[in-house]
């Protein structure tokens, strides 16, 4: 089983900012949102991929700057295929925080 997590902080930028670039991305990546916590900013999410389900959390934490915290899992892809994967992710999230 394999399990990464990655963090980024986004200055000027709010949770729920950061909570809507997250769910728009996982979207694009393909993962089917299961539950959505809006007031707590937590978005789970599983997608089937062809070797199995890979499992991904996103929270967002508020303050000077939005935190957004990924986490994927997956009991067949390895770690530099999750990790490949989140850089996807978060560079879809980096898009949505970064437009005007």
């Amino acid at each position: 089983m394999a399990r990464i997590r990655q963090t980024r902080e986004y200055e000027g930028r709010t949770a729920d900012q950061g909570y809507a670039a997250a769910e728009k991305a996982f979207s694009n990546a393909g993962f089917e949102i299961w539950k959505r916590r809006p007031l707590g900013w937590l978005l789970m999410a599983k997608r089937e991929g062809p070797k199995g389900t890979i499992q991904a959390n996103v929270a967002c934490r508020p303050g000077r700057r939005a935190i957004v915290l990924l986490t994927l899992e997956s009991d067949h892809d390895s770690e530099p295929e999750l990790h490949d994967l989140a850089k996807e992710i978060l560079s879809e999230v980096n898009s949505q925080l970064q437009a005007p």
